[in-house]
């Protein structure tokens, strides 16, 4: 039979026996059914759609014989189409077709053996993991069921719908990809790893994330579910996906940021910025933003950026252009706050200046305060002979009770590292010091038994010889004493609500403390302390007292001597080191008088705020800050005077009543804007440090700095809208998976 006669037959016996409607009653059998469908299993055309299946836009054909044609003694089965509504047969072809997905879905996602070529594994029909329950399970055939039964909906009823995805389909999706995003804030927040190593055994990467996700998943049916209908080759699991979704939080995060800045209650802004090296050896540039909103004082860490260039003209550019990539009006920018690198506030070409030449109004360089306390202690411990050589003797206690021998029979607390760039570890360690004194000499002599070499004894030796001295005692008394008058000082310009007002107050109450300690009564308190350290009598300076000299009597009419010079080397024995005492307190009220005074008007201004002198405002005013009038100001001193509590926060009061006193409400928040330190990107260097582990050095600094972003900003990540995460995930390239 030619292939002309075998479609006109073909064409004969459908016109009696296909339908439209899925289920069909049986004709009668006839002998020309029997023949054709012997004939159809000789002559398959193996390509191209079949003619005899609906077509675009056609209802469903579901052509029922009572003989199909077998091969190896299977055939299609008529009862089948009872049990799968989409279920088609071609005849021409002797395969079966899903219509919803040949009508509905787009070329790229549908599965050939359902669309094209046709499914004619007749013996596996019925099985879950290869037949035709499987591709019912399936994502794409469940979506082209919902657009099957939505057209069907829409033709009965006459309505329309905005989408054809059905939207029981969508909700599952976006559950299963909130999983995920939950699964990565959850380990990000806690500034844990997402990924780990490959198991050959397993073949499969086991990683916190991976294990976590499949953890909720056995926690949760509906996941579970949900999951069981994800395609393989779209699982979203892998590191690129990962990346994506850390950056559409990022983004998400940002928003949030920017958005709470355009709406901050006065019209202003501070830009803070810091830099460190990490274990890659690459740049790492904070970027923060202070802001007033709802008159509370706000630093958020607006991005972490690197950059291969480290001259001025480079910090400038990415600066500025990471403003205006986020939308931030750089006009609003009222102040600048950096540590005192010459690359951020040089006065011809840092930062700063540049700054201001290309914005073209002044913008006040405020060098952070915490930076300059630590100048203040490096310059003191540096120039100060005994206290340094006790912070010397401190890394050799270090080392020292470091060794394992050692530190297990040791029983007090662990004397840390000094670290240069950390002046607040300096008073860890001379606490530690000075709190286990008794315990530290304990341990020293113990040492002298078999379980020890002779080096680790003549060291403990030399070691307690040097702690009994009165030297070190007197050192290590004088630099508690100081460290811990400025570590209030520094613990509260590192809070985010301190400001250039508070700074002001704080270093002048600081500096006038100090001053007090310069007394003789002040220097015989302290030396008494360091001699009741010990009981033992050996206490002498380290020099070498020098051997009595004989005289002669024959100069006795030459010389003369007199009893001055004794009497001074009987007074430096009754008080030791008081001008070394002296001295040290000298060198460090010179540093403080001299870094912090910036003898300028706007800080003058600044400091008398309090007393609303509008005359005082000018340096304000000429920064565009909006001055009250007299009137104004009048009133609000009489309010401030009669209010009940006394230390709550001036801005804080005047919030409640800025209806009332609008413009000096924004004079003080204008103020409270402009930082004083850059503590908040120093924080996120800590941060940074947690995440960027010796074992995660492969990480890109993209994915690095996300996460650093993230984790330093938990209250926000934690509380971030997952539908906008989604929106923005989907937004980035084309998804396997439709989520909206």
């Amino acid at each position: 039979m030619d292939i002309r006669t075998f479609f006109t037959k073909k064409r004969r016996v459908e016109e009696g026996i296909h339908h439209d409607e899925p289920h069909c009653s049986k004709p009668t059998p006839s002998s020309m059914e029997t023949s054709l469908a012997k004939q159809v299993g000789r002559n398959r055309i193996n390509y191209g759609i079949p003619s005899d299946i609906a077509r675009i836009g056609e209802p469903i054909k579901q052509i029922i014989l009572n003989i199909y044609p077998k091969e190896n003694n299977r055939a299609f089965v008529a009862d089948w189409f009872k049990r799968y509504k989409w279920l088609q047969y071609s005849v021409e072809r002797d395969a079966a077709f899903c219509y919803p997905c040949q009508q509905f879905l787009p070329h790229g996602s549908k599965q050939s053996s359902y669309t094209s070529t046709g499914f004619r594994n007749w013996k596996n029909a019925s099985d879950t993991r290869t037949g035709f329950p499987k591709h019912e399970k399936s994502i794409p055939h469940t979506q082209a069921m919902a657009m099957w039964q939505d057209k069907l909906r829409r033709i009965s009823t006459g309505s329309s719908v905005e989408t054809l995805i059905n939207h029981e389909v969508l909700e599952k999706n976006r559950y299963y990809m909130k999983s995920i995003v939950e699964v990565i804030q959850f380990l990000v927040v806690n500034e844990l790893a997402l990924r780990g190593n490959y198991v050959l055994e397993e073949k499969k990467e086991q990683g916190l994330f991976q294990n976590l996700f499949e953890y909720t998943c056995m926690k949760d049916p509906n996941l579970k579910e949900a999951f069981s209908h994800i395609p393989q080759n779209a699982t979203y699991h892998s590191p690129e996906i990962q990346n994506q979704i850390i950056q559409a939080m990022v983004q998400v995060v940002q928003n949030s940021i920017v958005k709470d800045i355009k709406e901050s209650d006065v019209n202003w802004f501070t830009l803070m910025e810091d830099g460190t090296r990490d274990k890659n050896n690459r740049e790492n540039i904070a970027i923060a933003i202070r802001y007033v909103k709802d008159g509370i004082v706000n630093e958020s860490l607006l991005t972490v950026t690197t950059t291969e260039h480290l001259d001025a003209a480079t910090f400038t550019e990415l600066t500025l252009n990471t403003l205006t990539k986020n939308g931030i009006d750089l006009s609003r920018m009222l102040s600048q706050c950096y540590d005192g690198a010459s690359v951020m506030s040089g006065k011809v070409s840092g930062v700063a200046t540049r700054i201001e030449n290309q914005l073209g109004r002044k913008i006040p360089y405020v060098h952070c305060y915490n930076h300059r306390l630590h100048l203040i202690v490096i310059r003191t411990i540096s120039e100060m002979t005994f206290i340094r050589l006790f912070f010397d003797q401190c890394i050799m206690l270090h080392e020292f009770f470091h060794h394992g021998k050692i530190a297990a029979m040791y029983g007090g607390k662990i004397i840390g590292r000094l670290l240069e760039q950390r002046w607040s570890g300096h008073l860890a360690v001379t606490k530690v010091v000075n709190d286990n004194y008794s315990e530290i000499l304990l341990t020293l002599d113990k040492m002298k038994n078999d379980r020890f070499n002779g080096d680790d004894v003549a060291k403990s030796v030399g070691i307690k010889k040097i702690m009994l001295n009165l030297e070190f005692r007197m050192a290590m008394v004088v630099a508690k004493k100081i460290l811990s008058m400025l570590q209030p000082a520094d613990a509260s310009l590192q809070a985010r609500s301190a400001g250039l007002k508070d700074a002001l107050i704080i270093i002048n109450c600081v500096q006038n403390e100090i001053t007090k300690l310069r007394t003789d009564e002040m220097y015989h308190q302290i030396l008494e302390e360091a001699k009741s350290m010990t009981s033992i009598d050996s206490e002498n300076r380290t020099h070498t007292q020098k051997r009595q000299v004989r005289r002669s009597n024959r100069m006795d009419d030459y010389l003369m001597f007199d009893s001055s010079c004794s009497s001074t080397k009987k007074n430096e024995e009754d008080q030791p080191f008081k001008s070394e005492y002296f001295e040290t307190l000298d060198i460090l009220v010179a540093e403080l008088q001299r870094r912090f005074s910036d003898n300028d008007d706007l800080l003058n201004s600044v400091a008398s705020l309090d007393e609303l002198d509008v005359n005082k405002m000018e340096p304000l005013k000429n920064l565009g800050i909006t001055i009250p009038s007299n009137e104004e100001a009048t009133v609000v001193k009489a309010y401030l005077s009669r209010r009940e509590d006394k230390t709550e926060d001036i801005v804080q009061v005047l919030y409640r009543q800025r209806e009332a006193f609008k413009d000096t409400y924004e004079l003080f928040a204008s103020v409270a804007t402009i930082g004083c330190s850059t503590a908040v990107c120093e924080s996120t260097f800590s941060t940074l440090t947690a995440i960027n582990r010796p074992q995660r050095l492969s990480m890109s600094h993209e994915r690095m700095a996300g996460m650093v972003f993230l984790a330093f900003e938990k209250r926000r990540t934690q509380s971030v809208d997952l539908n906008e995460v989604l929106r923005i995930f989907n937004n980035m390239t084309n998804r396997r998976i439709q989520l909206f």
